[in-house]
């Protein structure tokens, strides 16, 4: 396993689900919350495995 590679992986697939998260809002000047990214989690990693 490489630390490295894992780590650069979770801080991409946070952002991709962050970005999600701010679309799904649609609400300017309302920052999104964490559980908003973490629920927008899975559909990230399922697009990455072709789900």
């Amino acid at each position: 396993h490489d630390p490295v590679a894992e780590a650069a992986a979770a801080v991409w697939v946070h952002g991709e689900a962050a970005r999600l998260a701010s679309r799904a809002r649609h609400a300017p000047g309302h920052p999104i919350q964490a559980r908003q990214i973490a629920d927008a989690i899975p559909p990230v990693i399922g697009g990455i495995l072709g789900a």
